[in-house]
């Protein structure tokens, strides 16, 4: 299995469809503007799927899942350092991506 590498300039949604053997790698480019990538809704996503998501940039990079699913409780995480990033996992059961 290998990860689906996306690599971003503006606003992004992750479709279920973009996480594909491993994951998805969001790489996030945000020089020119703060950014936003909303996650797919959890209840379409495999348990075990991931997403991860780096900001490469000045900017800010806010994740926000989707509806009413959170991130570990979180309705948004925002990525504020450049390089920083963040591996999300669907778990087995519920509505709330988990950080690790």
């Amino acid at each position: 299995p290998v990860w689906n590498v996306l690599e971003k300039t503006a606003d992004y949604t992750v479709v279920a469809g973009a996480i594909t053997g491993l994951g998805a790698y969001v790489d996030m480019d945000s020089v020119g503007a703060a950014r936003t990538v909303t996650l797919p809704a959890i209840s379409v996503c495999s348990s075990g799927q991931q997403v991860v998501v780096q900001r490469r940039g000045a900017n800010n990079v806010t994740l926000t899942p989707n509806g009413s699913d959170t991130a570990d409780g979180y309705s948004t995480l925002v990525l504020s350092v450049d390089k920083e990033s963040v591996t999300l996992v669907r778990p087995l059961s519920g509505a709330d991506w988990r950080v690790i």
